[in-house]
């Protein structure tokens, strides 16, 4: 079941570091034409970069031709925001009836399109619970002229193009809710350690995928006795990797009747509250937290408080279903020992902070001192 009638993109044209869109077809269909205001009113979402749009071009953008013209791209509309996804490592399956492939994130959407299906109960009473379930890759592609991959040991290095989208570091606070699926932390304020990895060109669109990471000087070698594999020494005044991170936190319900959420309408304190779950039914609201650091605190039969155990935090926003509360929270975090680093290369270690870092013999003063094995 878990393997059956998916294929995985193997699409390359929006690189990770994407700096050109003038030479891509992609970019070339859509004409996006950006929109200059202080405060504008659409957006198309692409991969990583989210950029505003006016209002004709919002309207003159097409899914369904999108979908026809690039099959392997993962697309929908919420209220003003266009999502578009194009790249490598996205799971597709046909949806049935229709000759439109979707990922399990626009499936809903173009179910309701295209088929009348309006929510993921009326897909899995139509095509059955494995249907939703089977998002996974196959050996072999039924299609061999569709430019898609299907494997079931898909190589890490491939599906990590995926994944890269957790160490884009977002330039905007406002980027915050609008990567809450997919981006676990952010730096909230840039600083000199942060370069961009390639200048883009100015084309209006490329500067919205300039990617930057935090670029510091590194020595590999033993530092007072610490070699322990996987270690990694940093001096103190290195802001670089201070970020604001996520933590989605989801509740299963019982209830019979209507369900409201009250989240904490006010700035990060050391409070643990997160909000107030008030149940308008006639049996007792039950919920059980899917993390251990999420407690309920009954204040009346029907009223029960939500605790999150690791203050400070802002709620971003919630979503609530007939029988699950998905809450986001954000965190801002400084760099401190027992954290855990990783490059783009995989090289991993735990942190421990110092005032001072030797002086080698060039003269050089590193940032970070490194063991790895």
């Amino acid at each position: 079941m878990m393997v059956r009638n998916t294929v995985v993109s193997t699409c390359d044209a929006l690189d990770p570091v994407f700096h050109d869109a003038q030479r891509d077809a992609f970019w070339t269909w859509l004409q996006l034409e950006p929109d200059s205001h202080i405060h504008p009113h659409y957006f198309v979402v692409i991969n990583e970069a989210c950029v505003p749009v006016t209002a004709a071009c919002f309207q003159r953008i097409q899914l369904e031709v999108l979908k026809q013209q690039f099959q392997q791209v993962e697309c929908f509309t919420e209220s003003n925001f266009i999502y578009i996804r194009y790249k490598v490592g996205l799971l597709f399956k046909r949806l049935p009836g229709t000759d439109v492939w979707v990922t399990p994130k626009d499936m809903v959407f173009w179910a309701q399109k295209l088929l009348q299906l309006n929510t993921m109960e009326a897909l899995i009473e139509r095509f059955g619970y494995d249907f939703i379930t089977s998002f996974h890759v196959d050996l072999f592609s039924p299609i061999p002229s569709f430019p898609l991959f299907m494997h079931n040991a898909f190589t890490k290095n491939t599906l990590a193009f995926n994944a890269l989208k957790n160490a884009v570091l977002a330039t905007d606070a406002r980027y915050a809710h609008y990567f809450m699926d997919s981006l676990s932390a952010y730096a909230r304020q840039l600083t000199p350690y942060h370069q961009i990895v390639q200048e883009p060109v100015q084309d209006g669109i490329s500067s919205h995928f300039a990617l930057r990471v935090p670029h510091v000087v590194v020595s590999y070698m033993s530092f007072l006795g610490c070699t322990q594999e996987d270690g990694i020494v940093c001096r103190q005044d290195v802001n670089a990797f201070d970020c604001c991170r996520f933590y989605t936190i989801r509740i299963k319900m019982k209830a019979d009747g209507l369900v409201l959420f009250h989240p904490v309408q006010a700035d990060a304190d050391e409070t643990s509250l997160v909000g107030t779950v008030v149940h308008f039914g006639e049996t007792l609201l039950q919920l059980e937290p899917f993390s251990i650091h999420v407690r309920t605190v009954p204040i009346k039969d029907q009223v029960i408080q939500l605790h999150f155990n690791k203050p400070p935090f802002r709620v971003i926003q919630h979503y609530l279903s007939a029988h699950t509360l998905s809450i986001c929270l954000e965190q801002d975090h400084w760099a401190s020992t027992g954290d855990k680093l990783c490059s783009f290369h995989g090289q991993k270690g735990v942190l421990r902070l110092m005032k001072t870092l030797p002086l080698l013999d060039e003269r050089i003063q590193p940032r970070l001192v490194g063991e790895f094995l």
